[in-house]
């Protein structure tokens, strides 16, 4: 189907000007609720979480240890598995 070509053309200007519009004042709030209270922001120097045993870091290295030498174990017998079905 070929593309029709669609002309435009221009309107002749309305001689109504529009009606003036009702502008919002900016900087004019509406006075908050009073049965809200203004929340206090927290401590920033607190501490979140202090492990002075080291019970955390202990564990988060095994973990981590133990997932990279059972990754190694796969891929190890990945690569053996390969090399049997190629040379075997």
């Amino acid at each position: 189907m070929p593309k029709r070509y669609v002309a435009r053309v221009r309107l002749p200007k309305q001689n109504n000007p529009r009606p003036p519009r009702r502008r919002k004042f900016r900087g004019v709030a509406t006075k908050p609720d009073p049965s809200t209270r203004v929340l206090q922001r927290p401590d920033v120097t607190s501490a979140v979480f202090v492990d002075h045993s080291g019970r955390r870091g202990r564990t988060l290295r095994r973990v981590a240890f133990s997932l990279i030498g059972v990754v190694v174990v796969a891929l190890a017998l990945l690569w053996l598995s390969v090399g049997t079905a190629v040379f075997g």
